[in-house]
């Protein structure tokens, strides 16, 4: 099961590929989150999701503990979900 399945945005992502501006509304959304991360959050949180790197991986590459790997993408999966929310709202209207 893939990233998208587990947050269950493969629905709100296929609605949004059906209507050009809700896409593009929600890549914008989305970019905004991310960046809005803390720089070390937000370097974790894609290295993890968009690299495909393991927690070990990146603690090796960052000189960090897998515990501090695993936090940071907790705080930024608990700060995206805050701060996306109202995109799947959006979405469904």
């Amino acid at each position: 099961m893939g990233y998208l399945e587990k947050q269950h945005l493969l629905n709100e992502i296929a609605a949004a590929a059906e209507n050009p501006y809700l896409e593009k509304e929600m890549a914008r959304q989305i970019n905004m989150a991310l960046d809005s991360l803390p720089e070390k959050c937000r370097e974790i949180f894609m290295m993890s999701r968009f690299d495909h790197m393991k927690y070990k991986e990146i603690a090796d590459k960052l000189s960090l503990s897998p515990k501090t790997v695993e936090r940071q993408i907790s705080i930024a999966l608990e700060k995206l979900r805050r701060l996306l929310k109202h995109v799947t709202y959006m979405l469904l209207f």
